[in-house]
């Protein structure tokens, strides 16, 4: 950009750095519009890791506290995800989250022995509830809103935790009244409104929009990288460790490994669009139905 008046010029490095780090908050990662997949292997592992991130919700949105029980409901201990996935021996761990920071959903398997099947596994835990075909447990909904209500309380339960706490607060722009708005939020959540976060937050995560990325022995990266490609239904960019030494070994940077696989055969939204929410916050009138007075 041209320098103002007293500033000194740019020089060439500054703009170029300026240049890397500008529009981050209308990026793929952010806009959910575009998704994109990598598969990485390292000989070092012996089990996979996954994450996958998709667009989430701030600190202040209307569905911020019905998307946190939803994500409690999941996974919380002797859940579906700790049955189903830990339980069957997919993986060991698992974290399914909302940053308010950064607006992601964020979606992740940890030490995998079959990452493939873990996240069909987790994918059709999601698909049961948004589909109807898995119900809302009203008791089990209401031990996730005091779990979720102990965390809130017990993250500012010493002085030490409570001054943490603040100084977050003051840095993303929260009140200081935050904890409590967010419980009188949390005790107002109801199944229609976990149904209505799950589809419009969680569902979304298994969409081709959504970003993913996978890291896995070198001797499983073909099979995994074509798993990948026919369970999402997008180009997955194979990265092997011959590439990642390369550019951050000190052997100079290459090019960006080419993506493998068929062209994309899954539209961003299109899976998401199978469990569009019905609830009345989702209703709108339709412009040519509406009633003059």
């Amino acid at each position: 950009p041209p320098a103002r008046a007293g500033e000194a010029a740019a020089t060439p490095a500054a703009t170029a750095a300026v240049a890397q780090i500008e529009g981050v908050a209308a990026s793929h990662l952010l806009s959910g519009s575009v998704g994109q997949a990598v598969v990485a292997s390292l000989s070092a592992i012996e089990s996979n890791f996954l994450q996958v991130t998709a667009p989430g919700v701030g600190a202040y949105d209307d569905d911020h506290a019905s998307l946190l029980v939803a994500l409690e409901y999941l996974t919380a201990l002797e859940g579906d995800f700790w049955v189903k996935l830990r339980g069957a021996g997919l993986t060991y761990g698992y974290r399914l989250l909302n940053s308010t920071d950064t607006r992601l959903m964020v979606f992740a398997l940890y030490r995998c022995s079959d990452v493939l099947n873990a996240y069909r596994a987790a994918r059709q835990i999601v698909v049961d509830y948004a589909s109807g075909e898995a119900a809302i447990e009203e008791v089990t909904l209401e031990g996730s809103k005091s779990s979720l209500a102990y965390n809130i309380i017990s993250a500012v339960a010493s002085k030490k935790a409570a001054t943490s706490a603040a100084w977050s607060c003051a840095l993303e722009g929260k009140g200081v009244d935050y904890d409590k708005w967010l419980l009188q939020r949390v005790d107002q959540v109801g199944t229609e409104e976990v149904l209505h976060a799950l589809r419009m937050y969680v569902v979304p995560i298994f969409d081709a929009g959504a970003n993913l990325v996978v890291t896995c022995p070198s001797n499983k990266l073909d099979e995994v990288c074509d798993g990948v490609a026919a369970e999402v239904g997008i180009e997955v960019r194979k990265v092997p460790e011959e590439s990642l030494l390369a550019t951050f070994g000190g052997g100079g940077a290459k090019e960006a490994p080419a993506p493998v696989g068929k062209a994309n055969r899954a539209a961003p939204g299109a899976f998401a669009k199978r469990f569009k929410c019905e609830c009345p916050k989702c209703e709108k009138p339709v412009i040519g139905q509406l009633k003059v007075a």
